[in-house]
């Protein structure tokens, strides 16, 4: 299960670092795009909120301040 939640946490962060990476250089926000094509506006903020708590638990094993969590 942790391996599992590693990688989600992984893949979370790493779409969201291109995305605002996308929207710097390019004004292009990828995630919105995404869901406002598949008409689910409501999506977006569930995916942003997902991608926010994935960073702060990275940053938790980053930091080695979660006793469970494995780098």
């Amino acid at each position: 299960m942790n391996k599992v939640l590693n990688m989600t946490a992984y893949i979370l962060c790493a779409v969201g670092a291109i995305n605002w990476g996308l929207v710097a250089f390019l004004n292009l926000d990828i995630v919105r795009f995404t869901t406002s094509f598949i008409g689910l506006h409501q999506l977006d903020n569930v995916l942003y909120g997902l991608i926010a708590l994935c960073g702060v638990y990275m940053l938790l094993m980053v930091f080695g301040l979660c006793g469970k969590c494995e780098m």
